[in-house]
């Protein structure tokens, strides 16, 4: 029986497909924010978690010996500083530490004047707040006057079970700017040049 497994270089091109196709349709029914969430937990979090051997959870090895290459490209990229790093260039990205996260972003002083991420924060620090925020489900959203989306917030942290906590922080983009950066991770991921021998062992996995 054959399964799918070019979840690296294939599957977020296909779902950069998915999205350039039905953009301006899902404009036209009111759900083009939907259509840019699904995209980015798709396309953005499984390639990333996919070449991420995590740091606090030993994640299972799965395909990751054929794609060292592409995983160290994005380690090296993961420790740029956002001002280094063009998937960040002119992004206007903020957010910072969260108090409390009870009730909704209209309730949180820190929200209401969100800072800037300063030029030295990680590209890893950044991506994990967007990637914990989508994985955790943390997402909320602030509204226009005429009742479209302005604003996604994203939030991560929180107290574990066994009574560890981690500080709460948020990250707010508006959708203009989350589908900006997703083009640009799109755009990272088709340029990681997988080997062709991985790519051939994935094709022939498939083909079997």
């Amino acid at each position: 029986m054959s399964s799918y497994r070019d979840f690296v270089e294939d599957f977020p091109r296909r779902c950069r497909d998915v999205l350039s196709l039905f953009s301006a349709e899902a404009r036209l029914q009111d759900r083009e924010v939907t259509l840019l969430l699904m995209a980015t937990m798709a396309g953005f979090v499984m390639p990333l978690e996919r070449l991420s051997e995590g740091d606090s959870i030993l994640q299972p090895i799965l395909d990751r010996p054929l794609f060292s290459g592409a995983m160290e490209r994005l380690r090296d990229e993961l420790t740029k500083r956002i001002g280094q790093s063009h998937l960040f260039s002119g992004a206007r990205w903020r957010g910072g530490p969260l108090q409390s996260v009870v009730g909704t972003p209209d309730d949180w002083r820190e929200c209401s004047v969100p800072e800037l991420l300063g030029q030295d924060t990680t590209v890893s620090e950044a991506v994990r707040r967007l990637r914990n925020g989508l994985a955790h489900g943390n997402v909320f959203s602030r509204s226009t006057p005429d009742g479209g989306i302005a604003e996604l917030v994203f939030v991560s942290g929180g107290t574990f079970r066994n009574g560890r906590t981690i500080p709460s922080r948020f990250l707010v983009l508006s959708p203009a700017e989350l589908r900006q950066f997703l083009d640009r991770w799109f755009t990272f991921v088709a340029d990681l040049h997988l080997p062709h021998h991985a790519v051939m062992e994935v094709l022939e996995q498939e083909a079997a």
